[in-house]
């Protein structure tokens, strides 16, 4: 079994905000959720790296698949078959794959059939849009899908982990729809963070900034009421989403004046540090939480200038989705119109 900080170590590398928070988490929890993460980080190299063909990364996504699924074929081929000019630090994570699915092997039974099929929901999606080679999303359920893919069954897979260590967490469909949310309004930050130099590279995420701005709004309240359904038991895991989704609402103002001046501006440290610490105060104070919530919450309603676009919807299939929620059930999240 692969020691804890093995994985912080790649954590701390590939994503210092993620290693920060994942740090609150307590063990066993804390390596399911650092090895879900980083075999995530690999599924995402794929999706990034600049192939020299569409079939060689077709392949890697096949072979990554297998890996999956415990079918540990010749993974030492497939490491060494990424891209040179991928970041060191990914670069660093794929060398140490066999490592990392090795340690995964040896989960409960339980938890490697809920990662194995929310990761395969999303390496499916992930290869569905070949984002590496440019993306043009043109409405809000296009991409509501994207983000579901990519990040919406993280929340459902989160969920899920935490109901195994947790005998007063007994997720419902509410709850799994409001874990996407939570995933989708991080998602949705992101790329409004990213979205200048994402169009650089032909990616266009954000079909209209006022109305994805806008949808927000819902994704934070969705995400809030899935924090308040987390028991005071697991208070790590309560703040663990809580710096995420608090975090994410601060920094609004500062990813719009980014967009505003085509520069980036970042939230400042001394920011981001109030947050985080007036989190930990708070999070077994549902009151003055929620009162806070609602103070950031505002912001949505101010930068949102936008009117809403009337879309046609498009084709959805869930064969490739292992999840909890049905058809229905997603389009009230908005996957599907």
């Amino acid at each position: 079994m692969l020691e804890i900080e093995f994985y912080q170590n790649h954590l701390n590398k590939v994503s210092r905000s993620f290693a920060f928070c994942i740090e609150t988490l307590e063990l066993p929890l804390r390596r399911w959720v650092s090895s879900s993460y980083l075999i995530c980080r690999l599924l995402d190299t794929i999706e990034d790296a600049q192939w020299s063909n569409f079939n060689q990364q077709q392949k890697q996504f096949e072979v990554f698949n297998a890996l999956l699924q415990g079918e540990l074929t010749d993974i030492k081929s497939w490491s060494e078959s990424f891209p040179d000019n991928i970041p060191e630090s990914e670069k660093s994570l794929v060398q140490d794959a066999r490592e990392i699915f090795n340690d995964f092997s040896m989960f409960p039974g339980e938890v490697k059939v809920a990662i194995r099929e929310l990761v395969s929901t999303m390496s499916y999606g992930m290869a569905k849009y070949q984002v590496s080679r440019g993306i043009n999303l043109n409405s809000m359920p296009e991409l509501n899908r994207y983000c579901f893919y990519v990040a919406g069954v993280v929340g459902e897979l989160l969920t899920k982990l935490v109901g195994f260590i947790e005998p007063k967490f007994a997720p419902n469909k509410q709850i799994y729809k409001n874990a996407y949310h939570f995933g989708l309004f991080l998602q949705k930050v992101n790329l409004l963070k990213d979205q200048l130099d994402d169009e650089k590279l032909d990616r266009h995420f954000i079909f209209n900034r006022a109305e994805v701005e806008a949808s927000l709004k819902t994704h934070a309240e969705g995400g809030f009421a899935y924090i308040e359904s987390i028991p005071v038991e697991q208070k790590s895991y309560r703040l663990f989403c809580a710096w995420s989704l608090f975090i994410g609402l601060a920094s609004l103002p500062w990813m719009k004046k980014t967009y505003e001046h085509k520069k980036m501006f970042k939230i400042p440290r001394v920011k981001t540090m109030y947050v985080i610490h007036k989190i930990e105060s708070l999070i077994s104070k549902p009151q003055e939480l929620k009162s806070y919530f609602e103070k950031l919450l505002q912001q949505i309603n101010t930068i949102n200038s936008g009117n809403e676009i009337k879309v046609k919807n498009t084709p959805f299939s869930d064969a490739h989705y292992k999840g909890e929620l049905s058809l229905n059930e997603l389009k009230s999240v908005g996957i599907i119109l």
